[in-house]
């Protein structure tokens, strides 16, 4: 009995082996089956027969039976990913249907079939699904061993950047909603625009039809002409504007300007089939004088090359740098942007490639150097995009250097071109024309917020006119005084006109001293923080001798509300007032303080005075004899403007000086 049992215990254990073996076998053999290492008889000769078709492209026949062989067996990975791999590689693709059948693929076995992780990410890509498409390019890349010494591998790399990029892009939308410039804007067709920096006056082409009693070949269609045009800022927006009139509209196309900050000179560009009948585009100038523009000349030889197109300038706050495109075959692409700089006898030098930092091996243009003389805006299609022309930004460091260009965004980019893309002095609004949008007719002019990141540096715009007592134009000397740094920048004055115009980055606050000869000198104080920072500030001058008992107010001499404490920049002036004291020993002065109505009449006679002793202490601190000094406070009295407004109390809130000896 006992020898039966111990039979049947033995019996059931061999049992128990034989399905723990076979079933192991069976899991092993399975798994083996489902990376496509065991495969049926039938199946591989259908699938290597498959596989030949392919390579013939009769892909037609290599797909009917890959269904049949999929169609048996559903788990068939080798099936399946030829099958996916056809679809989305044959000329007439069917992006839908090999994706599915690549992903079943890949739950059979991504180790075998790890490659239609690159052909998924790829669909992904082109659908836009970047994220997706991100995924499954890392981990395709993943393979690396397998792969890294493959074509396909640097191929996905790049689409992964590009994926990248793209998602970000999209998924961090810049601020943009662009208005239609009116007046500028009609039913003919506006490109190529430029706002001169005063905001005074904007330089544009216009296309427009001619009527049909012009038409010179009817049965080609209407004929269209091309007007460098101009339109002047008034009542709060431009006009319509008209053509430009002699020396303007001579050749086949004029247009693409840029001016200088005083307005007086203007380069643009002209077009005309030469000699050889090559279509050339070269870069002039004209020179404002006498209230007319003067006939306009050829830049010459260091910029302007006989068989290569030049066009598109952009000129420096300065006027001693110019920017502009050329398609020359010395470049790095196929249009690249250039500049030339003027040498000290105000010729133009050899213009120079702005080298890799710029432009790319395909097509860079439309540069924009803003009034702050380093930020430059530029279209290309070589650097990282959206497709086409993308606007870019570049910013210029200390060294001379440009930053590597900075892709201002999405929507203000998109897949459409855009053209003539520029800012506004004080860097706030950008402008450009589009026929992609809603306005009154084809290519119009937009504007819009620039939004902070990609704004250009803060600057000082100054201009005005420097006259003597009887209103004639009149030479001094101006200079703009960095009170941080204590960097001077000369103003240069036009002899004929007396007008000046200057821009200086404003990272620090600034003063104007305007002098000459014996004459008084004009003191401007300007704060970086002022509102006005960037927008044109009209500062004009009279320069008239001094005159005992007369009275003559100090500008720009700040106190804190209800102090007498001088500020740094009332200091700052003083220090400009004092230089002129020190050289002009035999003048005596009174100082004199002024209040607006604002509080107690007592209180206002009590400030005034010690603001005008506060005065009296910092010149006398500084060098000024005691005996040559004396103050007087008058508080509210005598207002020079209504204390009704609060620009009018700001005037009456003064420090005056009179001559009492001269």
């Amino acid at each position: 009995m006992s020898i039966l049992k111990n039979k049947m215990v033995i019996t059931r254990q061999l049992i128990v082996f034989i399905i723990v073996f076979f079933s192991m076998l069976s899991k092993d053999y399975c798994q083996e089956n489902k990376c496509g290492i065991l495969e049926n008889k039938k199946q591989r000769k259908q699938y290597e027969e498959a596989l030949s078709f392919t390579k013939q492209k009769s892909y037609g026949e290599a797909i009917q039976i890959l269904k049949k062989i999929i169609e048996t067996d559903p788990n068939n990975g080798d099936a399946l990913y030829l099958m996916g791999e056809i679809y989305v590689t044959r000329t007439d693709k069917n992006l839908k249907a090999g994706q599915k059948y690549l992903a079943e693929a890949l739950t059979i076995c991504p180790e075998k079939y790890y490659k239609a992780y690159s052909y998924i990410g790829e669909i992904m890509f082109w659908n836009e699904e970047y994220k997706g498409a991100i995924k499954n390019i890392e981990k395709y890349l993943s393979f690396n061993e397998k792969i890294k010494n493959n074509k396909d591998y640097d191929r996905a790399e790049k689409m992964l950047n590009k994926a990248k990029f793209y998602d970000n892009i999209y998924s961090n939308p810049v601020p943009f909603e662009p208005v239609l410039v009116k007046g500028i804007s009609t039913e003919a067709d506006e490109y190529l625009p430029i706002i001169t920096p005063d905001g005074e006056h904007a330089f544009f082409t216009r296309r427009y039809q001619l009527p049909e009693s012009d038409f010179k070949l009817v049965d080609r269609g209407p004929s269209f002409v091309e007007k460098f045009s101009y339109s002047i800022f008034e009542n709060s927006a431009f006009d319509k504007g008209k053509p430009l009139s002699n020396p303007f509209n001579k050749s086949q196309n004029e247009g693409g300007a840029t001016i200088t900050i005083d307005n007086r000179y203007l380069y643009y560009t002209v077009c005309n089939y030469n000699a050889t009948g090559y279509y050339n585009c070269d870069i002039y100038s004209s020179e404002y004088q006498n209230n007319t523009w003067q006939e306009i000349k050829n830049l010459g030889a260091v910029i302007n090359n006989e068989n290569t197109w030049e066009a598109q300038p952009s000129i420096s706050s300065d006027g001693n740098t110019l920017y502009f495109v050329s398609d020359r075959t010395d470049g790095i692409g196929g249009y690249d942007i250039y500049y030339s700089t003027k040498d000290e006898n105000g010729n133009w030098t050899k213009a120079k490639n702005m080298g890799q930092d710029i432009n790319t091996d395909k097509n860079e243009k439309s540069p924009f150097i803003h009034s702050d003389s380093h930020t430059l805006y530029f279209t290309s299609d070589g650097w990282e995009g959206l497709g086409g022309y993308d606007i870019f930004m570049s910013k210029m460091e200390d060294n001379n250097k440009w930053h590597k260009p900075k892709n201002i965004g999405y929507p203000i980019n998109s897949k459409e071109d855009d053209l003539g893309f520029f800012v506004s002095t004080d860097g706030k609004t950008a402008y450009f024309c589009s026929n992609k949008l809603k306005g009154n007719g084809g290519w119009d002019m937009y504007s819009f917020e620039l939004y902070k990141e990609v704004r250009p540096e803060k600057v000082l715009f100054v201009r005005g006119e420097i006259t003597d007592e009887n209103k004639n134009p009149k030479q001094a000397e101006i200079e703009l005084k960095n009170i941080t740094t204590n960097e001077v920048k000369k103003i240069e004055i036009d002899s004929e006109t007396g007008k000046y115009a200057a821009i200086v980055l404003m990272k620090d606050d600034f003063i104007m001293t305007v002098k000459e000869g014996d004459n008084l000198p004009s003191v401007k104080y300007f704060s970086k923080e002022d509102s006005l920072v960037g927008k044109p500030q009209k500062v004009d001058v009279e320069l008239k001798p001094i005159k005992v008992n007369e009275s003559y107010k100090i500008n720009d001499i700040f106190f804190n509300t209800n102090s007498f404490e001088l500020t740094l920049g009332s200091k700052a002036v003083l220090d400009e007032f004092i230089k002129y004291l020190l050289k002009s020993q035999s003048i005596s002065l009174s100082v004199n303080g002024y209040t607006d109505n604002m509080g107690i009449p007592e209180n206002n006679l009590m400030l005034s005075e010690n603001r005008a002793k506060a005065v009296c202490e910092y010149l006398i601190g500084n060098g000024i004899e005691a005996n040559r000094l004396s103050h007087k406070g008058f508080g509210d009295a005598d207002p020079i403007d209504s204390n009704e407004t609060e620009a009018g109390r700001a005037k009456n809130r003064r420090t005056e000086f009179v001559i009492t000896k001269e």
